[in-house]
């Protein structure tokens, strides 16, 4: 796939206050929460396997999506096996 290579080949991006590296792009799980259309549990999965496959490992969540939902959904993909390298981004009361 090239958006493998595409996506491999992309400098981090470094946040200011910890100088921790971030991927360029990320997957936000605020539809996997269902926070704006009902979607079927085989299509999330889908979403998140190839966005796996794809080289995403940026995923931004937080408790209101779904109330919870989505985290629960972004968990099927982080059971075992575990990926070897993940970046979640929750959030708590608007704070990062």
């Amino acid at each position: 796939m090239e958006a493998v290579t595409i996506l491999s080949n992309l400098p981090p991006l470094v946040e200011p206050k910890t100088s921790m590296k971030m991927p360029q792009f990320g997957f936000g799980t605020s539809p996997i929460g269902d926070l704006f259309v009902k979607t079927p549990e085989a299509e999330i999965q889908q979403a998140l396997d190839t966005a796996w496959k794809l080289g995403i490992r940026y995923f931004d969540t937080a408790p209101w999506y779904g109330h919870g939902l989505s985290e629960h959904r972004l968990g099927s993909l982080l059971r075992p096996p575990a990926p070897e390298t993940l970046l979640e981004k929750p959030k708590m009361n608007g704070r990062i």
